[in-house]
């Protein structure tokens, strides 16, 4: 337990305490109660130096899968059946907050799918027999392989936009090759696989001209320190979706997360998407999580893990061979490129001391080799930094081909 807790956690022990046939404790006592106690983040992380110092990876991973930490009052909190058009109705208007949209609605079943329903229903609305989807490069390379799948069986044809080789983001000399006949919407991640933010303005007036849907994939999470998309092109874009992942229900805790979309005032009503019947625990565990952590709590999980990937990013920024490969500001993973060097060979090396030291991107952008994709989460500590920093350094400046210096370095 935090030695300071929150408001929010306050009301959260309480009705705990009620649920137990125990007596709360008064607002505001909880601080002194625990003053003396060792946080339940702080215990976590003191457990996880130790286990680290016996062998245990330092992680690097991010690519869709965040570990962040999740307070035991969650799982504290028992699933009640008979509140789930309430919890419902409290998630779905949390999200509605997050996402800058007036409506938004939670299924059963995982993003992808949803998101195929979602593009179907467009499509049905069309007049043209066969109609296309247009979807960025830079989706994760799985979902977007997916959703190509899904869509191939649904008669829809799907286009890869590409993004520019500097910036990162949509590449808008692609996009206005493309023509918007035929296109019912652009799918688009904000921010996209490399951490970075699409310049809104440009797919707003390519859309435009034939009336495309904008459809933006987004992590709820990281929506309490960057601002929707939805709500900087003022209601502009169609429909938000996303997953539950992010938000207390990773993968590793059994099963699918919940998905949702939310919908703009322009935007058709939702459609009739036929979903997975959403599960009480699912339910009772993510009303939980919104409520002990707060928009204050995901802001400071997300800049907790922002903070540390910067100081990475600074040290290793000092090393020759390593630079920023994209001239776009970073949000909460960025892509780091290691010139003259196997970094494939630099990622086996570090692996044999427990470290994973990113996602090599090569394998699904072949015209980003020796690039790795960077990510921290707030469970790590400033000595995992050092150690992880200290290794790759040593592994880049002896795997090295070439010791000329490269070009000026370029800050996210």
């Amino acid at each position: 337990m935090a030695s300071r807790v929150s408001r929010t956690q306050d009301s959260a022990l309480a009705e705990l305490a009620r649920e137990c046939g125990l007596q709360p404790q008064e607002p505001g006592t909880i601080d002194e109660a625990f003053e003396s106690v060792v946080g339940e983040h702080t215990l976590l992380r003191e457990a996880g130096r130790s286990s680290r110092s016996d062998g245990a990876a330092i992680s690097l991973l991010g690519a869709g899968i965040y570990d962040y930490f999740c307070p035991a009052l969650v799982d504290a909190k028992l699933p009640a059946p008979a509140r789930v058009n309430e919890q419902t109705r409290s998630i779905e208007q949390a999200l509605a907050d997050l996402t800058e949209m007036p409506a938004c609605r939670l299924f059963g079943e995982d993003m992808i799918s949803l998101l195929a329903r979602l593009l179907t229903s467009l499509g049905e609305r069309q007049e043209q027999p066969r109609v296309k989807v247009l979807l960025s490069a830079a989706l994760a390379p799985g979902l977007r392989q997916a959703l190509q799948t899904q869509l191939k069986f649904r008669n829809i044809d799907a286009g890869i936009v590409g993004f520019d080789d500097t910036s990162g983001v949509i590449d808008r000399e692609q996009l206005k090759d493309w023509d918007t006949g035929g296109v019912i919407a652009l799918v688009f991640a904000w921010p996209n696989f490399f951490g970075l933010t699409e310049s809104l303005q440009a797919l707003l007036d390519w859309s435009a001209q034939g009336g495309v849907k904008l459809v933006a994939m987004v992590n709820p999470l990281l929506l309490s320190l960057l601002r929707s998309p939805a709500g900087l092109a003022l209601g502009r874009i169609d429909y938000l979706v996303g997953d539950c992942q992010s938000l207390g229900l990773p993968v590793s805790k059994g099963g699918q997360a919940p998905s949702f979309v939310a919908t703009s005032v322009q935007a058709p009503p939702l459609p009739d998407i036929i979903g997975g019947s959403l599960h009480p625990a699912d339910l009772a565990r993510l009303d939980a999580w919104l409520q002990v952590q707060g928009v204050t709590g995901m802001r400071a999980a997300v800049e907790r893990g922002r903070e540390l990937l910067r100081s990475l990013v600074d040290r290793l920024d000092k090393v020759a061979q390593v630079s920023l490969r994209f001239s776009s500001p970073w949000l909460h993973e960025c892509v780091l490129r290691f010139d003259g060097i196997d970094i494939d060979q630099a990622v086996k090396i570090l692996g044999g001391d427990s470290m994973l030291a990113g996602f090599p991107l090569d394998r699904e952008f072949p015209q980003l080799s020796n690039c790795l994709l960077l990510h921290c989460n707030d469970r790590l500590e400033e000595t995992d930094i050092e150690a992880i920093g200290g290794k790759l350094e040593t592994a880049v400046r002896n795997l090295s081909t070439d010791s000329r210096p490269v070009g000026p370095k370029r800050l996210a």
